[in-house]
Formats: structure tokens, sequence, C-alpha cells
């Protein structure tokens, strides 16, 4: 049996491209005897203009999963989180949000870069100038000591050179040294072709081995199906191989 008991990186149908309500993911989590299960639905950022996000369903999330947390509290610890996407100038509204919301984690799935272009992350950056951007966000969110851990830190890994090994390094080292984990992705790892040996994210997480940076696992479910995901044993073994530093919990 795969021992997986925390998963801190769920959504549900709030986020506008998944399924199924809060209730439904614990009900799950409780069958399979897990201890820990975190929400963190994409924040709504005032004039963003990314389409994932809770926009105006914010209260609505949060009162589900307060409803879930005063129901099943005997059974599993719930907290009801947000994934961010970090720009510096909205710190002070993260900042906020931790005043109604259990914990944040810090995401890049887009950066501004040459005027108020976006360009996404999740195919990585073959421009070195978005590489480095993506880095100093990541590095800048970590400093804020607002987030529990990183989402996804690989995305911007497409290629493997020096200059990518060096950011890597910075990405890593901020890791460690204020304490805020890095995230292995189920979700990304469905893409199981990015993560074969030798391959660019493979050798990133062979680097993250080669320290004591902190890891945790979550499965990025968006479907009732992927709280558990079928590749979860599959990512245990990957960390293994690369002697991933996985902590089995974080405290909220």
């Amino acid at each position: 049996m795969i021992d997986y008991y925390s998963n801190y990186h769920v959504h549900t149908l709030f986020c506008g491209h998944g399924e199924g309500h809060p209730i439904d993911y614990v009900n799950i989590a409780i069958e399979n005897n897990m201890k820990n299960l975190g929400f963190t639905e994409h924040a709504w950022l005032p004039g963003s203009r990314f389409d994932f996000t809770i926009k105006g369903h914010t209260q609505e999330y949060l009162n589900e999963v307060r409803y879930c947390q005063k129901k099943f509290k005997d059974k599993i610890n719930i907290y009801c989180g947000l994934e961010v996407d970090f720009f510096p100038e909205k710190i002070d509204y993260y900042k906020s949000l931790l005043n109604d919301f259990d914990y944040l984690t810090l995401s890049v799935h887009f950066l501004e870069y040459n005027g108020p272009n976006l360009y996404g992350s999740w195919h990585g950056y073959t421009d070195y100038n978005l590489a480095r951007k993506y880095t100093d966000l990541i590095v800048t969110g970590i400093k804020s000591k607002l987030f529990k851990f990183v989402n996804h830190p690989d995305n911007f890994v497409c290629v493997w050179n020096e200059d990518i090994i060096n950011l890597s390094k910075e990405i890593i080292n901020a890791s460690i040294e204020y304490d805020v984990p890095l995230e292995l992705n189920c979700n990304q790892f469905a893409c199981q072709e990015s993560f074969n040996e030798g391959k660019p994210r493979d050798l990133f997480w062979d680097l993250v081995g080669k320290t004591k940076c902190k890891v945790i696992i979550n499965t990025d479910a968006h479907k009732l199906k992927h709280l558990l995901r079928d590749n979860l044993e599959q990512v245990i073994n990957f960390s293994k191989k690369h002697n991933l530093n996985v902590i089995k919990e974080i405290e909220i």
C-alpha cells in the first residue's frame, strides 16, 4: 500500500476547470485513510486576465470547505487554502487573503515581460530572459514567507544548460534558506516524457536530490479520481530514485 496521507493541492469545480464539491473529495480522502487534505483554488487577482480563478465563487468555496472542517473534524484535518500566482506588486493583497484562508501556495503560471505581455510557463522557457524572470518571481515569493510551498517549481525548465542549472540552484537555495518546500507535482508528472532519465526536468530533481531541500508530493487534483492519482506510486518511486527529502506533512 502506498504511504501517502497528505495532499495539500486540490481543486474543485469552483476553479472553472475542475469537478466535484469539496465534500466529494473529503469523502474519498476519508475512505482512503488520509490524514490531511488541503484545498487550493486559484485565487482571484484584481485586474487579472486569468480565466481559471475562483472569481465570484470565493465565499461559496470558503463556506463549503468550512462546513467540511466542522463536519469531519474528528476524521481528517481539512484546510482551506488558495493557489496564488505571484506578482510582487500584489503582495499586500496576498497578505489580506490570510485573514480568511488557512494558507497560500506559490505559483507562476504566467509572467509579464516586455510590457504587459503574458508568457505561460507550462512548457518551460527557451529564452533565458523569461527563465530569469520566472526565477526572480519564485525566489521573491519564497522570501516573502507568505507561502507554504512552491507549486511545480520546475515549470520553467525545458532545456538544461549552465544558465538553467544556476537558476535552478537559486530556487533550491532559497527554498532551503527560507524553509519553503518545493512541490513534486503528480499532475505534471502525467506528462512522463518530460521526466524521463536525462531529460531537463529529471535533471532538475536530480539537482534537488543532492541537497536537503524539502519536497512535498501533491497530486494537483482537478477531478475526483485525481485525489489519489494512478501515477502516485510512480512519482513516489521517482522521488526515491533522486533521493529527495520528501516530507509527509506541512504545518498549517
